[in-house]
């Protein structure tokens, strides 16, 4: 009873602030404007079909594209085998690069046609039929499968986009040398249909827009809410709650507490959880309305946006942890709020200066990347089929690649430096990209591979960014408690 007490007393304080009912009512303006967003499908069965028939040419099984540079030169300059180089970037065999590439093409299948069952509208509700013909064999792929074993591998990978199928193949046969199929689009799917896209129920048409529903929708939910819209409530909420504890901590009104039989470090994490009741509120009415308006208006249920809310909400609570820790130090909320926008502040820029030097590695890769490129225009160039090409193929391969340019990394001891302070202070950066990267699971749906593309050269996970974000908490409510509990008031 006597935490619910202090909680209720912190939302009444911030109510009596009025900036509560600002943020709620830019809420639900957003919310309504959010609701007269119309996703219009066009016709988009071709481009879905071309999609559906990728993984016949090519294996997207845990697909990732910066395999690719893990080519014969970077094994040898990193000192390790290349058995041992595949294990630590997670690939298959081969000896990386282009020959990773080539491991995964199945062969090369065209559209010959693509309509609609029944004179249907090419909506994705639609039933379509196609005819997928296999192209002439292509350099290294030489197996010449049945008919039998064509249209297997048609039932089995038509539409599977590595751990996710963008459409349900129904029917499927041999024609004369074609492959007449028939399939629906499924859920998933639907999410990668071009749709317009138009403002207050159709009145404002935005062409620049257009594109598939799912990447509408994520630029909508990740610059409108995780973008701006957050910073915009952090913001507000660092400067409203940083008079919670200094009110709590003037004369008279401390003297009240103390008196009350409870220890002195639960008071105040009962008033630093009661602090955060006032973001969790406002997160939680602008996420769960957008998403909502945004589903019933697109017809696209994906739950993922709604980790914004505990997201936006832990990184609220590294902020507030050091405008407690200040507010108890100097009872002052103005110095509470310009150290705590001071430590945002900081983190943003550690944050953007690794991410710069991530891009410099990147940079640095591209010579490996050009060798890539080299064995790859050799290899389109080699003849296929029986008879010496294989063996020429190596030889040519060989020889393009004694001529690579070595892979030189630079090493920046400022970087060296920036790593070393990102280390321990809390991750809110990577916090970011791995909501964005959820976020583009769940509405892009990109290979599985693919979808962590946007992490940069630096290996990140949840159970990393929460622990050290965590441990921050800890040391700065730590330091917050122990000050309150033993000094004289």
């Amino acid at each position: 009873m006597k935490f619910l007490a202090i909680m209720r007393d912190s939302l009444r304080e911030a109510i009596d602030a009025k900036v509560f009912y600002v943020m709620v009512g830019l809420s639900v303006l957003m919310i309504a404007l959010a609701a007269t967003i119309t996703f219009k499908p066009i016709a988009g069965g071709d481009m879905i079909a071309k999609m559906a028939t990728v993984p016949l040419s090519l294996d997207l099984t845990d697909f990732d594209p910066s395999e690719f540079q893990m080519g014969a030169v970077e094994a040898e300059q990193s000192g390790e085998p290349d058995a041992k180089a595949r294990g630590r970037r997670g690939g298959g065999g081969g000896t990386g690069g282009p020959i990773r590439l080539m491991q995964r093409v199945r062969g090369q299948w065209d559209i010959k046609e693509v309509r609609p069952v029944d004179g249907a509208e090419d909506l994705p509700s639609s039933t379509f039929r196609a005819v997928l013909q296999p192209s002439a064999s292509i350099p290294f792929v030489f197996r010449r499968p049945s008919p039998e074993q064509r249209l297997a591998e048609i039932q089995e990978r038509f539409g599977q986009w590595d751990d996710v199928r963008i459409v349900e193949l129904l029917k499927a046969q041999h024609e004369n040398g074609t492959y007449p199929v028939e399939f629906r689009v499924t859920d998933v799917g639907r999410r990668l249909w071009p749709h317009e896209f138009s403002l207050f129920f159709g009145a404002l048409p935005i062409s620049i827009f257009s594109g598939p529903v799912g990447f509408q929708l994520f630029a909508l939910e990740s610059v409108l809410i995780n973008g701006f819209g957050s910073w915009i409530a952090i913001l507000v909420s660092v400067v409203i709650t940083a008079f919670f504890i200094p009110n709590m901590l003037r004369k008279g009104t401390v003297d009240m507490l103390l008196v009350k039989p409870m220890h002195r470090s639960t008071l105040l994490l009962f008033k630093y959880i009661g602090g955060l009741l006032f973001i969790v509120i406002n997160t939680t009415i602008a996420v769960g309305g957008v998403w909502l308006a945004l589903s019933l208006r697109s017809g696209i249920w994906a739950p993922g946006f709604l980790i914004s809310i505990p997201v936006i909400t832990f990184f609220f609570a590294i902020l507030y942890s050091v405008s407690t820790l200040f507010g108890v130090l100097t009872r002052s909320p103005i110095v509470a709020i310009l150290m705590t926008v001071g430590v945002w502040f900081l983190l943003f820029i550690v944050g953007v200066i690794a991410a710069v030097f991530d891009q410099l590695e990147k940079a640095e890769e591209a010579p490996v990347r050009r060798n890539v490129g080299q064995l790859a225009a050799t290899a389109l160039g080699m003849p296929s089929g029986e008879g010496p090409g294989p063996l020429l193929a190596v030889t040519l391969l060989a020889a393009q690649r004694d001529k690579l340019a070595p892979l030189e990394k630079t090493e920046y001891t400022f970087a060296k430096i920036i790593r070393a302070v990102q280390f321990v202070l809390p991750r809110t950066r990577d916090l970011d990209t791995l909501t964005t990267s959820v976020m583009q699971r769940d509405l892009m749906m990109l290979p599985k591979g693919m979808r962590g593309a946007n992490l940069g050269t630096r290996d990140m996970t949840w159970g990393e960014s929460l622990t050290v974000s965590g441990v921050f908490i800890a040391l700065m409510l730590g330091i917050s408690c122990w000050w309150f509990a033993t000094k004289d008031y």
